[in-house]
Protein backbone atom coordinates (compact mmCIF):
# COMPACT_ATOMS: atom_id res chain seq x y z
CA UNK A 1 0.00 0.00 0.00
CA UNK A 2 1.66 3.00 -0.78
CA UNK A 3 -0.16 6.06 0.73
CA UNK A 4 -0.57 5.36 4.40
CA UNK A 5 -3.74 5.43 6.93
CA UNK A 6 -3.70 6.49 10.77
CA UNK A 7 -3.66 9.47 13.30
CA UNK A 8 -2.30 9.70 16.69
CA UNK A 9 -1.68 8.77 20.09
CA UNK A 10 -1.42 4.85 20.58
CA UNK A 11 1.86 2.73 21.07
CA UNK A 12 4.42 2.80 18.04
CA UNK A 13 3.59 -1.01 17.75
CA UNK A 14 -0.06 -1.12 16.90
CA UNK A 15 0.87 -1.15 13.34
CA UNK A 16 2.96 -4.03 13.89
CA UNK A 17 -0.51 -5.93 14.78
CA UNK A 18 -0.72 -6.36 11.05
CA UNK A 19 2.29 -9.00 10.90
CA UNK A 20 0.27 -10.89 13.11
CA UNK A 21 -2.51 -13.16 12.36
CA UNK A 22 -4.83 -11.77 15.39
CA UNK A 23 -6.32 -8.47 13.19
CA UNK A 24 -6.99 -10.72 10.56
CA UNK A 25 -8.95 -13.53 12.35
CA UNK A 26 -10.63 -10.73 14.12
CA UNK A 27 -11.60 -9.19 10.70
CA UNK A 28 -12.94 -12.48 9.09
CA UNK A 29 -15.37 -13.26 12.29
CA UNK A 30 -16.23 -9.46 12.00
CA UNK A 31 -17.33 -9.64 8.51
CA UNK A 32 -18.56 -12.93 8.95
CA UNK A 33 -21.16 -11.36 11.82
CA UNK A 34 -21.67 -8.22 9.39
CA UNK A 35 -22.64 -10.00 5.86
CA UNK A 36 -24.37 -13.53 7.29
CA UNK A 37 -27.51 -12.00 6.08
CA UNK A 38 -26.37 -11.84 2.67
CA UNK A 39 -26.76 -15.20 0.44
CA UNK A 40 -23.93 -14.14 -2.52
CA UNK A 41 -21.19 -14.30 0.39
CA UNK A 42 -22.13 -16.39 3.30
CA UNK A 43 -20.95 -19.35 2.17
CA UNK A 44 -17.62 -18.60 1.01
CA UNK A 45 -16.97 -16.01 4.86
CA UNK A 46 -18.23 -19.30 6.53
CA UNK A 47 -15.91 -20.87 4.22
CA UNK A 48 -13.10 -18.08 5.21
CA UNK A 49 -14.03 -18.48 8.89
CA UNK A 50 -13.78 -22.40 9.18
CA UNK A 51 -10.13 -21.71 7.54
CA UNK A 52 -9.07 -18.18 9.54
CA UNK A 53 -5.85 -19.12 11.42
CA UNK A 54 -4.38 -20.75 8.65
CA UNK A 55 -5.78 -17.73 6.29
CA UNK A 56 -4.75 -15.15 8.88
CA UNK A 57 -1.05 -16.31 9.13
CA UNK A 58 -0.44 -16.66 5.55
CA UNK A 59 -2.19 -12.58 5.19
CA UNK A 60 0.01 -12.01 8.22
CA UNK A 61 3.17 -13.53 5.99
CA UNK A 62 2.19 -11.48 2.88
CA UNK A 63 1.70 -8.00 4.66
CA UNK A 64 5.35 -8.94 6.55
CA UNK A 65 6.75 -9.24 3.51
CA UNK A 66 5.51 -6.55 2.01
CA UNK A 67 3.76 -9.06 -0.89
CA UNK A 68 0.64 -8.07 -0.61
CA UNK A 69 -1.57 -6.08 -2.93
CA UNK A 70 -4.84 -4.77 -3.21
CA UNK A 71 -6.83 -5.95 -6.20
CA UNK A 72 -8.69 -2.58 -8.11
CA UNK A 73 -12.10 -1.89 -6.35
CA UNK A 74 -15.83 -2.82 -8.44
CA UNK A 75 -17.56 0.20 -8.72
CA UNK A 76 -21.28 0.11 -8.90
CA UNK A 77 -23.81 2.15 -8.86
CA UNK A 78 -26.82 1.82 -6.26
CA UNK A 79 -30.24 3.69 -5.51
CA UNK A 80 -30.19 4.56 -1.50
CA UNK A 81 -31.97 6.75 0.46
CA UNK A 82 -33.94 8.08 -2.53
CA UNK A 83 -30.71 8.94 -4.50
CA UNK A 84 -28.27 7.19 -6.89
CA UNK A 85 -25.11 6.84 -5.71
CA UNK A 86 -21.78 4.92 -6.86
CA UNK A 87 -20.48 2.88 -5.14
CA UNK A 88 -16.94 0.97 -4.60
CA UNK A 89 -16.18 -2.68 -3.45
CA UNK A 90 -12.68 -4.52 -2.27
CA UNK A 91 -12.61 -8.60 -3.22
CA UNK A 92 -13.96 -10.39 -0.38
CA UNK A 93 -10.00 -11.07 0.72
CA UNK A 94 -8.45 -7.29 0.47
CA UNK A 95 -11.89 -6.44 2.67
CA UNK A 96 -10.22 -8.72 5.31
CA UNK A 97 -7.30 -7.13 5.17
CA UNK A 98 -8.80 -3.40 4.79
CA UNK A 99 -10.78 -4.41 7.63
CA UNK A 100 -7.79 -5.65 9.82
CA UNK A 101 -6.00 -2.23 8.64
CA UNK A 102 -9.42 -0.07 9.72
CA UNK A 103 -9.52 -1.87 13.30
CA UNK A 104 -6.01 -0.89 14.20
CA UNK A 105 -6.60 2.98 12.25
CA UNK A 106 -9.37 3.50 14.32
CA UNK A 107 -7.52 2.37 17.61
CA UNK A 108 -4.76 4.78 16.42
CA UNK A 109 -6.88 7.86 16.17
CA UNK A 110 -9.44 7.46 18.83
CA UNK A 111 -7.94 9.50 21.72
CA UNK A 112 -7.87 11.95 19.14
CA UNK A 113 -11.18 12.15 18.20
CA UNK A 114 -13.87 14.83 19.97
CA UNK A 115 -16.35 13.15 22.14
CA UNK A 116 -19.07 14.86 20.43
CA UNK A 117 -18.10 12.90 17.13
CA UNK A 118 -20.86 10.06 16.87
CA UNK A 119 -20.70 8.77 13.52
CA UNK A 120 -18.98 5.87 12.43
CA UNK A 121 -17.53 4.85 15.88
CA UNK A 122 -18.64 1.74 18.05
CA UNK A 123 -19.96 2.47 21.12
CA UNK A 124 -21.27 6.52 20.19
CA UNK A 125 -25.34 5.22 18.91
CA UNK A 126 -27.31 8.22 17.63
CA UNK A 127 -28.85 7.72 21.13
CA UNK A 128 -26.26 8.63 22.58
CA UNK A 129 -25.51 11.94 20.56
CA UNK A 130 -29.36 12.92 21.34
CA UNK A 131 -28.89 12.33 25.11
CA UNK A 132 -25.81 14.42 24.70
CA UNK A 133 -27.48 17.10 23.21
CA UNK A 134 -30.81 17.11 25.77
CA UNK A 135 -28.39 17.65 28.11
CA UNK A 136 -26.75 20.50 26.63
CA UNK A 137 -30.40 22.05 25.58
CA UNK A 138 -31.32 21.74 29.96
CA UNK A 139 -27.84 22.75 30.65
CA UNK A 140 -28.30 26.25 28.36
CA UNK A 141 -31.96 26.64 29.31
CA UNK A 142 -30.97 26.58 32.98
CA UNK A 143 -28.30 29.41 32.78
CA UNK A 144 -30.18 31.90 30.77
CA UNK A 145 -33.67 32.70 32.48
CA UNK A 146 -34.70 34.90 29.79
CA UNK A 147 -35.55 32.91 26.70
CA UNK A 148 -35.11 35.95 24.44
CA UNK A 149 -31.13 34.95 25.62
CA UNK A 150 -30.64 31.64 25.20
CA UNK A 151 -30.23 31.63 21.21
CA UNK A 152 -29.77 28.07 20.20
CA UNK A 153 -29.78 27.05 16.49
CA UNK A 154 -30.16 23.77 14.84
CA UNK A 155 -28.81 23.11 11.22
CA UNK A 156 -28.91 20.07 9.01
CA UNK A 157 -27.39 19.47 6.49
CA UNK A 158 -26.30 17.01 4.07
CA UNK A 159 -22.85 17.65 2.18
CA UNK A 160 -22.81 16.70 -1.38
CA UNK A 161 -20.64 14.30 -2.57
CA UNK A 162 -18.50 14.21 0.64
CA UNK A 163 -16.28 11.35 0.64
CA UNK A 164 -15.36 11.99 -2.86
CA UNK A 165 -14.98 15.47 -2.24
CA UNK A 166 -11.65 14.26 -0.03
CA UNK A 167 -8.82 14.44 -2.24
CA UNK A 168 -6.22 11.46 -1.95
CA UNK A 169 -3.89 11.56 -4.77
CA UNK A 170 0.06 11.43 -4.02
CA UNK A 171 -0.55 15.80 -3.32
CA UNK A 172 -3.25 15.04 -0.77
CA UNK A 173 -2.97 16.59 2.51
CA UNK A 174 -4.60 13.84 4.02
CA UNK A 175 -0.97 11.76 3.87
CA UNK A 176 0.66 14.96 5.18
CA UNK A 177 -1.26 14.37 8.34
CA UNK A 178 -1.21 10.99 8.43
CA UNK A 179 2.90 11.01 8.28
CA UNK A 180 3.77 11.13 11.92
CA UNK A 181 1.95 7.85 12.48
CA UNK A 182 3.17 6.19 9.37
CA UNK A 183 6.38 6.85 10.46
CA UNK A 184 6.17 4.56 13.57
CA UNK A 185 4.77 1.73 11.27
CA UNK A 186 6.87 -1.45 10.19
CA UNK A 187 8.54 -0.41 7.05
CA UNK A 188 5.94 -3.52 5.10
CA UNK A 189 2.95 -1.93 6.15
Amino acid sequence: MSNPSSSSTRSPSSASELLTAAPYVHAIEHLNRARARRDDESEVLRALLRDAPRLARDLAADVAAGGYELLPLETFTAFAAGKVRTLHRAELLDRVVLTALAKILVDEVEASLSERLYSYRPGFSNVRALRAFALFLRKHRAERSDPRARGVYVIRTDIANYGESIRTDDDSPLWTALEPIHARWPATV
